[in-house]
């Protein structure tokens, strides 16, 4: 048991030191092709020895994170908690964006499996058209609408644009879109290859309901699927969510650490967006885990 707990206490120290050093690796990859001086590059080529130095570097400053400063208009300011308020907003809506995407995904799937054959085909045909439209083109139809709409009749319907409050229906709504399409289409997969299996169809046999099969013994083995598709998603929101910062003119994290430009800077965004992929991660292996087996046991 000590053996095994060890073991798990190394593998986790291995991970977390190579996330820092990867994370110092790609905000330090300017350093591989510019050689800078005073700052400013100056010449442009091929230096791996300047960019293992910047890599050290960075690496040294990010170790005591809450003595790192970081410069805004000529003024030297303290990066935490000075980073906590961009970063905590673009958090908040990303995982608001996956919640809904998930909890909308789950209801529509369920509905395209109790449907008619009809009504699949047309559900089908519609997805088709959310996954193939850009997440920028929605953005800019939701923005033209609801401008549109205020110029036509002089009511403000809601706010747009983050200039001074923070704006989060629009974005949140936005960046769901096109993750919501994509979970449906590997939900209703998952879900057409279980109601293949011979356990639904003996089920079916028995006169058991469609509703009940689904939420009794097929909702569980989709959960089971769904675990191998959720880092996808979340990356892909991810890089979503810099089109609709900038789109939307919040100040978020992405916005942050395209303002600032320091490496050190950039490294510690990459750490504190890599955290809640983590937390992420953890909780749909620990789910994964029980679902898993409670199966074994039946």
């Amino acid at each position: 048991m000590v053996n095994i707990r060890l073991k798990q206490f190394v593998t986790l120290l291995l991970k977390i030191i190579l996330i820092i050093l990867g994370s110092c690796s790609i905000a330090a990859l300017p350093s591989l092709v510019f050689l800078e001086k005073d700052g400013f590059p100056v010449e442009f080529g091929f230096f791996p020895v300047s960019y293992l130095n910047a890599i050290g570097q960075i690496t040294a400053e990010i170790l005591t994170p809450f003595d790192l400063t970081f410069v805004s208009y000529g003024d030297k300011l303290e990066l935490f908690p000075f980073i906590f308020n961009a970063y905590f907003y673009s958090i908040s809506i990303l995982f608001l964006s996956f919640l809904i995407s998930l909890t909308s995904a789950f209801l529509f799937s369920a509905l395209y499996i109790l449907a008619s054959a009809h009504m699949r085909k047309i559900a089908r045909g519609i997805l088709m058209i959310f996954e193939s439209i850009p997440d920028v083109i929605l953005i800019l139809a939701f923005q033209y609408g609801v401008i549109s709409f205020f110029k036509s009749t002089g009511i403000k319907v809601l706010q747009i644009y983050g200039l001074e409050d923070k704006v989060y229906l629009f974005p949140i709504l936005c960046l769901s879109f096109v993750p919501i399409a994509l979970m449906i289409r590997s939900l209703i997969n998952i879900l057409e290859e279980e109601h293949a299996k011979l356990y639904v169809q003996f089920a079916k046999a028995k006169g058991v309901s469609n509703l009940h099969i689904f939420i009794k013994h097929v909702l569980r083995n989709v959960f089971i699927s769904l675990h191998h598709h959720i880092s996808s998603i979340y990356w892909f929101m991810l890089s979503s969510l810099v089109a609709v910062e900038f789109l939307f003119q919040m100040n978020g994290i992405t916005g942050f650490l395209f303002g600032y430009m320091e490496q050190k800077v950039i490294a510690i965004g990459i750490l504190l967006i890599l955290i809640p992929f983590g937390l992420l991660q953890w909780i749909f292996k620990k789910w994964y885990s029980l679902l898993m087996r409670g199966t074994q046991h039946e």
